[in-house]
């Protein structure tokens, strides 16, 4: 019982730090340019990164080397969660095309994800008709992405 002041102790310290770093690596790195093109490659090394220290963690359970390898699973959880939070109340709430007015549905400005799913069928334009007679000429559907209202635009 004498362990788990100590154990609680490491495990709230390696939380904050894999908070503080999550919120570090977005706010001086992924804020900054196109990573999206690299997502495959960062996705696979994260998974790598847990599948490693999930193992490590199991192997070595109840050993002071396995502590070492749950705290760094830990910190690298929070990380995770601080850094996916930390972008998505950014897309939302702080990014510029957000603050020069350029509104869209609150699902396609975290995510492009979403507008790709739907035009797997082609019917791109009918969404977008949709939206447009929703948020108006200008919606945002992505993060950097503004699509104007090509009917408007192309008028003779």
């Amino acid at each position: 019982m004498d362990n788990l002041p100590s154990s609680l102790l490491l495990n709230t310290f390696t939380s904050a730090i894999g908070v503080v770093f999550g919120l570090c690596v977005h706010l001086s790195l992924f804020i900054h340019g196109e990573w999206h093109v690299q997502a495959p490659t960062i996705f696979l090394l994260h998974a790598t990164l847990y599948a490693l220290l999930s193992t490590g963690a199991v192997v070595y359970y109840g050993s002071s080397v396995g502590k070492l390898w749950t705290a760094g699973l830990i910190m690298s959880i929070c990380y995770l969660v601080a850094m996916l939070t930390s972008i998505i109340i950014y897309r939302i709430r702080f990014h510029r095309l957000g603050k020069a007015g350029f509104n869209g549905p609150f699902y396609m400005r975290v995510s492009k994800l979403f507008h790709v799913w739907n035009c797997r069928t082609s019917k791109n334009h009918l969404l977008l008709d949709r939206l447009q007679k929703q948020y108006g000429d200008f919606i945002r559907t992505g993060r950097y992405i503004v699509s104007p209202d090509i009917h408007k635009s192309t008028a003779c």
